[in-house]
C-alpha cells in the first residue's frame, strides 16, 4: 500500500542537524579563527577612529584657511581706509598751515619751522629776511583788490623762484613774507633779499601796476632767541621803509 504523503511535501530535519545545510554552530569554530575576527574587528576601529581623526584635522584646517582669507580680506579694507584717512589728514595738516591765496606757508607754519630750525641748526648760521609790499593798499584803490591779490602772488612766486629747497617762505600777514635761509650768513643773506627786490621792481617796469617791496635781515647772534632774531629783522625792515621803500636794510645798518 503506497503512502499518502505528497510528492511535494517537504522533508523532516532530523535530530542533531540544523534545518539549513551546511552551517555550524559559533561553538563549533575555533577559539584562533575568533580571535583573528575579533583583532580584524579592532583594527577596522582603530582605523576609522584615526580616519575620523584625519576628518577632524582637515575639517579644522579648511575652516582655518576661509578665516584666514577672510583675515586678509578685512587687513585689506583696513589698510585701505587707513591710507583714506592719512591722505586725509595729510591734506587737512596741509591746508591748516598754508596760505590759501598764495600756496606759501602761514604764520602757523613759521612758528614751527622756526622752532624746528633753531632746534636743528644748533648755534650755527641761520638768516631771516622780512619784507613788506610797498604802497599794497595804494594798489588796492587803483586797481582793486584782484590787483592787490595778483600783487601778493607775484611776490610769493618771486620768493620762490629765489631761495633754495632747503630755504622756506611764509605769507604771515596781508602784504608781510617772512623768509628762513639756514647756513646763511649775513651777507649771504643781504644778497638774497637784494635779489628778490630787483626782480620784483623788474617785474614793476614789465607791468602797468607798480610793485615794489622793502626787506629787513638778521641772521642770529650767541645767545640769541626766534623772538629776538625776528624783532631785529622786523626793525631793519622799518627803517627800510623808513629810508624811503624798495630798499633792503640789514640789522648791523640799523643806527
Amino acid at each position: 500500500m503506497k503512502s499518502s504523503t505528497s510528492k511535494h511535501a517537504l522533508p523532516i530535519p532530523t535530530a542533531g542537524r540544523s534545518a539549513r545545510q551546511g552551517s555550524r554552530p559559533l561553538t563549533d569554530i575555533p577559539p584562533a579563527c575568533v580571535d583573528a575576527a575579533a583583532s580584524r574587528l579592532v583594527t577596522i576601529r582603530d582605523a576609522l577612529v584615526q580616519e575620523s581623526k584625519y576628518a577632524v584635522q582637515i575639517n579644522t584646517m579648511i575652516w582655518l584657511a576661509r578665516e584666514n582669507r577672510q583675515l586678509r580680506a578685512r587687513l585689506e579694507v583696513e589698510r585701505y581706509n587707513t591710507a583714506v584717512l592719512r591722505q586725509a589728514l595729510e591734506h587737512q595738516l596741509h591746508e591748516a598751515l598754508t596760505d590759501p591765496l598764495t600756496g606759501l606757508y602761514n604764520r602757523r607754519a613759521m612758528d614751527q619751522r622756526l622752532g624746528e630750525l633753531w632746534s636743528e641748526t644748533g648755534d650755527g648760521p641761520l638768516a631771516m629776511l622780512v619784507l613788506d609790499i610797498d604802497y599794497l593798499k595804494r594798489i588796492n584803490d587803483t586797481y582793486g583788490h584782484v590787483g592787490g591779490d595778483n600783487a601778493i602772488r607775484e611776490v610769493a612766486s618771486t620768493l620762490r623762484r629765489c631761495i633754495r629747497v632747503k630755504d622756506s617762505a611764509f605769507r604771515y600777514g596781508g602784504e608781510e613774507f617772512l623768509v628762513l635761509l639756514p647756513d646763511t650768513a649775513l651777507e649771504g643773506a643781504t644778497s638774497v633779499a637784494e635779489s628778490i627786490r630787483g626782480r620784483i621792481e623788474a617785474h614793476n617796469l614789465e607791468s602797468s601796476m607798480p610793485l615794489t617791496v622793502s626787506l629787513g635781515v638778521a641772521s642770529r647772534r650767541a645767545q640769541d632767541d626766534p623772538v629776538g632774531l625776528f624783532e631785529r629783522a622786523d626793525r631793519a625792515l622799518y627803517q627800510a621803509k623808513h629810508r624811503g621803500r624798495n630798499r633792503v636794510v640789514h640789522e648791523n645798518s640799523l643806527a
